[in-house]
């Protein structure tokens, strides 16, 4: 049976975020997710996870000055101390908080950036947090992400449909990086992407799978798309 995590910047935000833990954990999930927890101490929200008895899924490396119109540094030429910055930084978080996994979010690329550079920023740095995040015994994650929508109106910070501009946007792309990089990294495919036609996805995602037949080199992810849509089964792959 597939466990489901509530990503909790999306939703019960009702209530403020510190008390969406109890809200998520009354509504049945096991699991939560939520990209940018820094504003608060790690042993604060570790905290509540254990009061809460959550398992935390995923959280995301810092993504730079938001309001600038950044979504993440590591495919930014000239900023990659302070990419390695930010993921010694999550790594810690991770560890205090036990989530399983770690985005290496990517990025918007500014128009007069150069692509290759871009490109071997990316890569370079897309490594040394894998390798980082693999002493510290955390799962690196990378995701291609809509490119061709933004904020959602109205909602709250780090809410989006998709990042406009964004460097990761296809499985294939994500897959070549990996195999450049050469390190076991796996692929978060959302149906933000797939389904940005159908008004975005459900902000919940897989906590973890019960199935046998999965290896380290593949697991089957189910995630729930928006409710007039079809339920989509993933296969996400490490190489």
């Amino acid at each position: 049976m597939p466990r489901f995590a509530a990503n909790l910047h999306y939703l019960f935000n009702e209530v403020p975020f510190l008390e969406r833990f109890s809200a998520a954990a009354q509504a049945g999930f096991q699991g939560v997710e939520f990209q940018v927890p820094y504003q608060w101490p790690a042993a604060k929200l570790s905290s509540l996870l254990l009061e809460h008895r959550l398992e935390l899924a995923l959280i995301d490396t810092p993504q730079g000055d938001w309001d600038a119109g950044e979504r993440g540094l590591a495919v930014l030429p000239g900023r990659e101390a302070e990419f390695r910055a930010g993921v010694q930084r999550a790594a810690e978080y991770a560890q205090v908080m036990r989530a399983g996994a770690v985005h290496l979010i990517a990025g918007v690329v500014p128009p007069e950036t150069d692509l290759e550079a871009a490109k071997a920023t990316y890569l370079e740095n897309l490594k040394y947090g894998a390798e980082i995040l693999s002493q510290r015994g955390v799962t690196a994650v990378i995701e291609p992400i809509n490119p061709l929508q933004g904020d959602i109106d109205g909602g709250e910070t780090y809410t989006t449909y998709g990042m406009r501009g964004f460097y990761l946007t296809r499985t294939e792309q994500a897959l070549r990086a990996i195999e450049a990089v050469g390190i076991p990294i796996f692929i978060f495919i959302s149906t933000s992407t797939i389904c940005s036609s159908r008004k975005g996805a459900w902000p919940i995602r897989l906590l973890g799978t019960s199935d046998a037949s999965s290896t380290s080199k593949s697991q089957e992810y189910r995630v729930a798309t928006n409710p007039a849509a079809v339920k989509l089964t993933i296969r996400i792959c490490s190489i």
